[in-house]
């Protein structure tokens, strides 16, 4: 026994290899007795502890682990959502920036297709006052020449009676008398009238090149504003998925930045629980197979020095 103490460094073996040299056979078995029995119950109680450890590090191990797994995992979606609403924002600000100058240009065309088309009116209009008064104009000119020339034809056949009786009056005609002021008021009246038809001629084209320069510049600008307003409802709907994306990805993301925060705070507990349950379940200075060993070799040699003093179980 002495030997065995020696051997497993076990001061209660010594303590029993002492006593068994002065005490009585009785009184030292029923110490062998008592020191087995303890060893039996330290041996059942490491078990269950043993069973407790293994449970309780498994479960902390286990939670830490997949804990650690789920905020990588998250940590990586976070990066990614935040991504993915920086792209979505970018884009909603180019769409509203697009646009902001569609309906500007749009405006601006408008404006300026309004002042063009009421320049284009009142040029219509002045040349439509002018054509009629210089219609107006050569109906009179006619009409007041031709009055004269009925008196002219009037006054020549009373003036023929007149120069038969009269050489002088002839003579006066063939100076340039009455009829010689007709015929040179004639060629007047003839040049403003073909002036004047001139005139009205400017008039009629300005019309028509102005009506002719109004529709084109109306049929283009239905196209323009057709194809504008076309490009404003499309870019409108973009926008509209886009922030409704852009709303998702920050709910996606506020929801993900609190799940990283969960699955830290149970990783920070798993640790905590591991480094509570160290002092007790690792750091023991031996291991289980080493405590059972020494306790088995210890409970061996008990039996052995009971048996040695006839009391063996």
């Amino acid at each position: 026994l002495l030997a065995a103490a020696r051997k497993l460094n076990a001061p209660e073996l010594s303590a029993l290899a002492t006593q068994m040299r002065v005490d009585p056979f009785a009184k030292i078995k029923k110490l062998i007795q008592g020191l087995i029995e303890r060893l039996l119950k330290e041996a059942a109680e490491e078990a269950t502890q043993k069973g407790f450890c293994d449970t309780e590090m498994g479960k902390a191990r286990s939670t830490r682990d997949s804990s650690v797994n789920k905020v990588d995992e998250t940590a990586s979606a976070i990066k990614q959502g935040e991504a993915q609403r920086k792209k979505l924002e970018m884009k909603i600000e180019r769409l509203g920036d697009e646009l902001s100058d569609l309906r500007d240009d749009l405006k601006n065309q408008t404006d300026t297709r309004q002042l063009e088309k009421e320049d284009n009116e009142a040029t219509l209009s002045s040349a439509e006052e002018g054509k009629v008064a210089v219609k107006q104009a050569i109906k009179i000119l006619k009409e007041h020449y031709a009055g004269m020339k009925t008196k002219a034809r009037v006054a020549d056949g009373g003036n023929a009676v007149l120069l038969q009786g009269s050489p002088v009056d002839a003579a006066a005609g063939a100076a340039g008398g009455k009829n010689g002021s007709y015929g040179g008021a004639q060629k007047r009246a003839g040049g403003i009238i073909d002036m004047l038809e001139v005139i009205k001629s400017d008039f009629e084209r300005a019309m028509k090149q102005t009506s002719s320069a109004e529709s084109e510049a109306h049929a283009d600008f239905v196209d323009f504003s057709k194809a504008t307003k076309s490009a404003i409802a499309d870019k409108d709907t973009a926008k509209r998925n886009a922030e409704h994306d852009f709303a998702e990805a920050t709910a996606e993301l506020e929801e993900n930045i609190e799940n990283l925060r969960q699955h830290q705070t149970l990783v920070d507990v798993a640790l905590q629980q591991l480094d509570k349950l160290r002092p007790a379940c690792i750091d023991t200075g031996m291991t289980h197979e080493e405590r059972k060993a020494r306790r088995d070799e210890e409970i061996a040699a008990l039996k052995n020095a009971l048996t040695m003093l006839g009391g063996g179980l």
